[in-house]
């Protein structure tokens, strides 16, 4: 139903006047037709007080029946009076124009269904209707340059359009409009062609952009004459040339009809030089017509012909446009060199000038011949420049010397200024004789490099014998020599250039090190440093400190271990020779699986290929004096590949294992597994008991120990060790942690590290675990962090980032899941998402006001201090996701998060599957205990309290089938263990990053397991929670961004970010 009141039309008109004179054309029965239309509203034709027609459409909200809006052809600012008449009518008619709105509306709805079952068929074609365009170039309103259009539609007549956007609404919208009174458009017979739809588009754009931009009183164009005609802004105008360009068409100019007009690409205007009573003038035909048809003039009238020009020939036409204003340009006697040389070319560009015989006779036209000479002298560079027409001599300097009498000399001006302004981009001297003087070396060589070879294009270069000897030498090659000594674990880098000394070779690399842009070399001829060379150089002394390695034959010495980053920055020197001994361990590291080293025959048949290339990887480091990173993913048995190196080597060192505390009877098991003839000492018992393990060892036995224990007992560790193996190499990614300055102090003639994460946060991290391996391969931590860490995370410097890929890709060895065990199966991670109860939300809400009323004065603390109240205030709320009474006491009300874990282990239980339960909060493992016993399900429960033989024992237990259920804090337990015989596995609450909850899974997903793994992480909606999940996948795959090129970069948590975890509402 129609929603109008008497009231809100008076208070919609704004004013008395107004709305009165709406009121009258009401009153006086001027509404014409009204029909109801398909969306939502009327077509309305009317007349005024004046009887001028108008049409209008009127549209009413479908859910409301309320005023929507108006579009009238009489342009006026909203609302019109004739929409005022308009609502006047529908107010004392609305109850018969809803039932006909509706009526009209059902009839629309079925006829665009039928719509769709009457395609055109060879029966049923529809007639193509010719549209034909009048465009009326003008030169009015606001002085701008402004055109209108009107169209003519019909079968065989064509008749003219007399409300062109009511035409073009009825096309586009499907209507039925009457054109004449013998033709009416129906979209179910007439249809028009592609070229002339595309028309019709482009003006219905048209309108859509000025209903957009009349409510906000803009004016597009001005308000056309009459309905019958458009005016088009310059915009549209452009468009619609653009489409007229495949259509002829008629143009209306000053009362004159120029028929099936045609765009062309070009334009030639005639124009004629005659000399009279000693001064020239230039003209058009008195009787040509030209004119421009838009503001940039690249379409353009002249002579019944419309041109489309290019937008140097626009520029051209426009100032013959603007100085031909009476049709011709009279030009002084003493100026007529000028014309000849700067305006004549530019006409030239749109048309054709004639000269009069008599002036013809004058002009001399003879090709340009740039003569540039070139010395040297005292070491200075000398040039001169002349510019020869015929038997016409000009020079560079200076720039306008006298013409030869009653002559004209056609010259090319352009090229003559583009030498003058390459010149002008030089420091020189110039004397009265027009020579050029370049002193200095720096204005030299930039003359040389630059400017040279621009001028040769120009014109023609004569030098002297001293200046070819000197400058144009051919460009020298600067050839590296790489070879590795194996004796002494070095790297020699020489260069050699033909011609040139080491002493004058060692300078050279001292002005590339000083980013010089060249070298002169001692024969006087320049060698240009090219950005490769100079990239190569500054990259070797930020890590070298280049001039300072040189050794007195000018080789450099550089460590063994940045062989393979030298062969990546190396690559690119055109000339590179490297000795056998360099390639070989090139291809010892690089190809692992080529390397010629025998796997032990007691373990050939139980390592898997990729095991086999890793101890191979591992064995080829070894031989070098080199260590790394093996960073396989969690579950593919780094374990048993050092075991297999360690007990590969006979050696009258022992070795050491640093491990946590829960894995060390894990490392001594695997050890007696794979190698039972292997001695093994677990150091362990009170500080005593460990010293005298430690003074008593023997010389072969593997020696695996905490990284706590070695903290307190490093002072008795003064032996030195074949092997040094850290594992859970995080453990010392701060490197200014106990474990990591401890671990660093341990004597040992090789080092290797085992991580599934080589890096959690920062790259600082994986700084510290190179800074073991390679100890200042990657340089101090300041100079890591200034070199890579800043560029990458704070910059995103992506060649940064590669950089640092090439350095560090040869000692890491990171092979995932997927793409080694095939035989491996899915693993199957599911988001479960879960609504917090009533009385959880209501806590929460309450706690994340008091979080932002705390946030307000946390400015005064330093950042350390902040981030940690902070983290404090987000506990709060992850703990009132997982249940309020882990800090709240007397609350009774149960958590939904609670509900639902029960729910899934025991369906999980009844479909057969056994599951462990992480959390990071030991009292939320407890209640789920609690409840477990309650409903009779039997579990096992591991935290850091239990003892590593005591873990050892429940792991074995339930991998024999003993409980369904373990329970886990991810800290204790989310490495080491080797739990396959579960296949499910439950994160109560999430962690801040992804790689510590990945670690956890994988005690599950591994070698050995035999089922599909199904990973649950239940977060609860619209909290802390989803933010935490959020920043996980900002997290995701962090490995592979660094030890691999990628595209995202990470960085810690910032106070920032922190608090933007406040920014949630529960849902």
């Amino acid at each position: 139903m129609i929603q109008l009141t008497l009231q809100w039309i008076k208070t919609f008109a704004g004013n008395d006047r107004k709305f009165k004179s709406g009121f009258m054309i009401h009153q006086q029965n001027n509404i014409l037709s009204i029909e109801a239309s398909s969306k939502n509203g009327f077509h309305i034709i009317l007349k005024d007080l004046k009887d001028e027609q108008f049409e209008l459409n009127l549209s009413f909200y479908s859910d409301t029946g309320t005023f929507k809006r108006s579009r009238c052809t009489c342009y006026d600012s909203q609302p019109c009076i004739h929409t005022l008449a308009s609502l006047l009518y529908i107010l004392y008619k609305k109850e018969s124009l809803t039932l006909d709105l509706t009526q009209n509306q059902t009839l629309k709805m079925f006829q665009s269904f039928e719509q769709v079952l009457i395609s055109p068929t060879s029966d049923n074609q529809l007639a193509l209707l010719n549209l034909e365009v009048n465009l009326h170039p003008k030169d009015a309103y606001h002085n701008t340059l402004q055109s209108a259009i009107s169209l003519k539609v019909g079968l065989f007549q064509t008749y003219v359009v007399k409300n062109i956007e009511a035409f073009v609404y009825a096309v586009m919208e499907k209507h039925i409009y009457a054109i004449s009174k013998t033709l009416t458009y129906d979209p179910q017979t007439f249809t028009f062609t592609d070229e002339d739809y595309k028309l019709i588009v482009l003006l219905h754009d048209f309108y859509k952009t000025r209903l957009f931009l009349l409510p906000k009183h803009q004016s597009l164009v001005s308000t056309p004459i009459k309905a019958s005609y458009q005016i088009l802004p310059d915009a549209y105008l452009k468009r619609l040339l653009e489409l007229l360009k495949h259509k002829p068409f008629n143009l209306d100019y000053d009362g004159m009809l120029f028929k099936d007009q045609v765009i062309i690409d070009h334009l030639e205007i005639d124009l004629f030089l005659m000399e009279e009573n000693g001064h020239y003038n230039v003209s058009v035909n008195a009787y040509d017509i030209y004119f421009p048809l838009t503001e940039d003039y690249s379409y353009a009238f002249y002579n019944n012909q419309i041109s489309c020009l290019s937008a140097i020939k626009a520029e051209a036409f426009k100032l013959f446009y603007k100085h031909f204003i009476d049709k011709s340009l009279d030009i002084q006697h003493d100026h007529i060199h000028n014309f000849m040389n700067q305006i004549l070319p530019v006409l030239e560009m749109i048309g054709y000038v004639t000269l009069e015989p008599t002036v013809a006779q004058k002009v001399l036209r003879y090709p340009l011949e740039a003569k540039i000479y070139l010395d040297k002298d005292m070491e200075q560079l000398k040039l001169k420049v002349f510019f020869i027409y015929g038997p016409y001599e000009f020079g560079l300097y200076p720039e306008s010397e006298p013409e030869p009498d009653d002559q004209i000399i056609f010259r090319q001006l352009g090229t003559e200024q583009r030498i003058r302004a390459l010149l002008k981009d030089t420091h020189h001297q110039i004397d009265n004789q027009g020579l050029l003087t370049f002193a200095t070396e720096d204005d030299q060589f930039y003359f040389i490099d630059q400017i040279l070879p621009r001028l040769q294009k120009l014109g023609t270069l004569y030098y002297s014998d001293s200046f070819k000897d000197i400058y144009l030498r051919s460009e020298k090659q600067l050839s590296a020599s790489v070879s590795y000594n194996s004796g002494s674990n070095l790297l020699d880098l020489s260069f050699e250039m033909e011609g040139i000394s080491q002493e004058e070779i060692f300078t050279l690399l001292k002005a590339i090190v000083e980013k010089k842009r060249y070298f002169k070399l001692s024969d006087g001829s320049f060698f240009k440093i090219q950005d490769t060379l100079a990239h190569q150089m500054s990259v070797l002394d930020s890590h070298y400190t280049l001039l300072d390695a040189t050794q007195d034959d000018n080789t450099l010495r550089l460590p063994g271990h940045h062989a393979f980053f030298l062969d990546h920055l190396m690559s690119s020197t055109q000339t590179v020779h490297y000795n056998q001994a360099y390639k070989k361990l090139l291809n010892a590291i690089q190809n692992p699986e080529t390397y010629l080293i025998e796997v032990p025959n007691h373990l050939d048949a139980i390592l898997r290929d990729y095991q086999k290339t890793g101890y191979r990887w591992l064995s080829a480091l070894t031989s070098y004096g080199l260590g790394g990173i093996l960073a396989d993913d969690m579950g593919l048995g780094k374990t048993l590949q050092a075991i297999t190196l360690m007990t590969s080597y006979v050696s009258d060192l022992p070795s050491l294992v640093i491990a946590p505390t829960s894995l060390l009877y894990n490392w001594e098991e695997e050890v007696h597994k794979f190698a039972p003839n292997q001695k093994t000492v677990v150091i362990s018992g009170n500080k005593n008991e460990r010293i005298e393990q430690i003074e008593t060892l023997c010389n072969d036995v593997i020696i695996i120990t905490s990284y706590g224990a070695l903290k307190r007992d490093l002072p008795h560790y003064k032996q030195t060790f074949m092997f040094c193996i850290i594992d859970e190499a995080q453990h010392i990614k701060n490197p200014k942690s106990q474990n990591a300055i401890a671990v660093k102090h341990i004597n040992a003639l090789h080092r290797f590290a085992l991580t599934g994460t080589p890096i959690e946060n920062t790259l600082t991290e994986l700084w510290s675990i190179f800074d073991f391996i390679l100890p200042g391969f990657l340089g101090n931590a300041n100079y890591f962090a200034k070199t890579y860490e800043k560029p990458i995370t704070k910059d995103n410097d992506h060649h940064c980032l590669k950089q640092l890929n090439q350095m560090i890709a040869p000692f890491i060895l990171r092979r995932i899941k997927q793409d080694v065990l095939k035989e491996l199966p899915p693993k199957i991670e599911t988001k479960v998402t879960i609504e917090l109860n009533k009385h959880q939300k209501k806590i929460y809400m309450a706690y994340i006001e008091k979080a932002k009323m705390e946030m307000e004065h946390l400015q005064y603390l330093s950042g350390g201090q902040k981030n940690m109240k902070i983290l404090s205030i987000l506990m709060r709320l992850r703990q009132i996701c997982c249940h309020p009474s882990l800090f709240i006491d007397q609350y009774n009300h149960g958590s939904s998060k609670m509900d639902l874990l029960l729910e899934l282990v025991i369906d999980s239980i009844e479909s057969g599957h056994r599951m462990l339960i992480f959390s990071q909060f030991t009292s939320m493992l407890g209640m789920i205990q609690t409840l477990l016993d309650k409903h009779k399900i039997e579990s096992y429960y591991l935290d850091g309290s239990v003892p590593p033989n005591k873990r050892q024992e429940m792991v074995h237990d339930f991998n024999t089938g003993f409980h369904s259920v373990f329970l886990i804090s991810l800290k204790a337990g989310g490495t080491g263990l080797n739990l396959t015989g579960a296949d499910v596995v439950i994160h109560v609450d999430p962690w801040w990053n992804p790689a510590v909850e990945n670690q956890a899974t994988d005690r599950v997903y591994r070698i050995g397991q035999k089922k599909c793994v199904q990973v649950y992480k239940l977060i609860t909606a619209g909290t802390i929670e989803e933010k935490i999940f959020t920043l996980q996948q900002k997290k995701q795959n962090l490995i592979e961004h660094v030890i691999k090129p990628g595209e995202t970069f990470i960085n810690k948590l910032t106070a920032h970010e922190l608090q933007n975890l406040f920014d949630s509402e529960p849902k």
